[in-house]
């Protein structure tokens, strides 16, 4: 079935318990005299994109039976539930058609439309299961859906960010999001779970036109439910007529049986994780840990568990430390599944903050685009990678690709306006930032990266206003070392001298780079100071140590032999 009854059939079909059905007003006249069936009225309900509401029912779990004559074969509940599918179908393809006309009907086996379709949005799933302390799970199958639809290289696939601007009753138009999200399709879908089971409900939309295209539902155990998000992933590029690769297909089934509730707390991890505080960190720790003590083999436990530190050493605890508690759990999680795209960049970022090795941490992120060519993450830290090399060409190029997979996230037009900093192109970067602070006027990076464009196009004054709204919004090392370089900047040695007290301060609580204060320090003009800070600052294998070479604020230093020999060590000399 295919138009908009694919759309009411859905719905109503969504409504329904693993293992039962719920029929619409139309089915219910049909059946309302047959005394084999029992309803219940779940009253009307409203649909996303139904005009009307529509009142639904529910078949009894235990129809009770009827007798049957001799001469007729006895008919199971099985059998019975099927014929009532095959007339819901009917039924709602009739009560559609009141309203619209009719799509005409394809072969289920045959692709959904012969349009191209090689972009697709995959909407937050909607949580059918009426508990919002669910909402983590809805959360997580969305992640895999999107994670598995990435691996397929002719599709371009908007990340999470983006899209989880549109959940729940942010939702927009199909027509609406298309736009914005520069897309050919949008999948809506719900999940729902009860007990050991869970059942996901698709529909995919030609987003421009909004026109259903195809609807499908897939029920299985909990154990079985990552195997599950890998076949809808082969399913939707079949419907939308795109070619798998061997690589691809092989990626897209290799996932196997796991326990249930290794796969709950992997989940709850991921969505801890996401919250980017102390407490979250913390959280997430415990639910990797536990996914690993139940299931040993597990590889998302390990990549989970170790990006947990990668994200705690960018905002409490040192790169050393970080990478120290991360490489074992991220080289386990690799052993058990070489095919995980962050766990190869999370390795290449460790080559190159930590190793210095950036030919190894280029194969490591090369090798992470091949196996998530659709992820805007991997295209991100290998353009950092590159960018702190001096390869601005090709930086931007992985940033605009990044950009293009996830068009509403504001930390994306930010680090492009960081990199065009770097490069001396002020008046683009004004451009990237003014755009990530449209996105998000709490921007604090887009604020921090005006404050360096206005200073080197001699607007002190903005300058410092900006540097000010940065440490307004997020009062931590980074933003008080930027305020305090422009402090020094513009001539205010006192305040600039209070934000080096500041910074010391806050290194009794929280890890604070040396190489902030080494900045405060030049801008004052102790040279002297600065380089033994930079120094310190390889010692403890800090990553703000690999912004020397292309970073301004150090352009003082660069005849100075102990930076040069610094830039030696960390293989950035040339």
């Amino acid at each position: 079935m295919l138009g908009d009854g694919v759309n009411v059939a859905s719905r109503i079909h969504a409504l329904a318990s693993p293992g039962a059905i719920c029929i619409s007003a139309n089915v219910y006249d049909e059946i309302r005299n047959k005394p084999e069936f029992q309803v219940k009225d779940l009253g009307e309900q409203k649909f996303k994109n139904v005009e009307r509401p529509m009142r639904v029912y529910s078949l009894a779990a235990s129809a009770p039976s009827v007798p049957l004559s001799a001469a007729q074969p006895r008919v199971g509940r099985r059998a019975i539930l099927a014929g009532v599918g095959a007339l819901l179908l009917a039924a709602v393809a009739y009560g559609v058609a009141k309203w619209r006309l009719p799509a005409p009907s394809i072969p289920a086996t045959q692709p959904a439309t012969a349009r191209v379709i090689r972009s697709i949005a995959v909407l937050p799933l909607d949580n059918y299961s009426r508990d919002p302390n669910q909402e983590y799970f809805a959360d997580g199958m969305t992640d895999e859906l999107i994670t598995d639809l990435a691996k397929i290289s002719a599709l371009r696939v908007i990340s999470r960010s983006s899209v989880m601007q549109y959940k729940g009753d942010r939702r927009r138009p199909p027509p609406e999001i298309a736009k914005t999200l520069n897309v050919d399709a949008v999948l809506e879908s719900s999940v729902l779970r009860i007990g050991d089971k869970v059942r996901i409900t698709v529909q995919l939309i030609d987003a421009p036109a909004d026109k259903h295209l195809w609807a499908e539902s897939y029920e299985r155990d909990s154990r079985d439910v990552l195997a599950m998000q890998d076949e809808l992933a082969t399913a939707i590029a079949r419907q939308i007529n795109i070619a798998l690769t061997p690589g691809e297909q092989a990626r897209l089934s290799n996932a196997r049986t796991v326990n249930p509730q290794a796969v709950e707390a992997l989940l709850k991890g991921r969505y801890f994780l996401g919250n980017l505080t102390s407490d979250g960190f913390q959280k997430a720790k415990e639910y990797f840990e536990q996914a690993i003590k139940i299931a040993p083999d597990f590889a998302p436990g390990y990549s989970g568990l170790a990006a947990v530190y990668f994200a705690e050493g960018a905002f409490v605890i040192s790169n050393k430390e970080a990478v120290a508690k991360a490489k074992e759990p991220l080289e386990k999680a690799l052993r058990l599944d070489d095919s995980n795209a962050l766990a190869h960049s999370l390795l290449g970022w460790i080559h190159w903050s930590y190793e210095y090795d950036w030919a190894a941490a280029e194969r490591e992120h090369r090798r992470a685009i091949a196996l998530g060519p659709g992820d805007a993450d991997v295209h991100s830290y290998y353009g950092i990678m590159l960018m702190w090399q001096g390869r601005f060409d090709e930086t931007e190029r992985e940033f605009k690709l990044a950009q293009q997979l996830d068009p509403l996230s504001a930390r994306k037009y930010s680090l492009f306006g960081f990199m065009l900093n770097l490069r001396g192109d002020y008046t683009r970067a004004v451009e990237q930032s003014r755009r990530a602070l449209e996105i998000d006027p709490n921007s604090w990076t887009a604020h921090s990266n005006l404050s360096r464009s206005y200073e080197a196009m001699g607007d002190h004054v903005q300058a410092l206003k900006e540097a000010q709204k940065a440490v307004a919004l997020e009062p931590g090392p980074e933003q008080t070392a930027g305020l305090g370089l422009e402090y020094a900047m513009s001539g205010n040695r006192q305040q600039a001298r209070d934000a080096i007290e500041q910074l010391k301060r806050m290194s009794a609580h929280i890890y604070v780079s040396p190489a902030h204060a080494a900045w405060i320090y030049l801008a004052l003009g102790d040279k002297r100071t600065a380089l033994d800070l930079l120094e310190k600052a390889y010692e403890i294998r800090d990553r703000n140590l690999a912004w020397i070479k292309v970073d301004h604020n150090y352009d003082s230093l660069r005849s100075e032999p102990r930076f040069i020999e610094l830039l030696k060590k960390i293989g950035l000399d040339k």
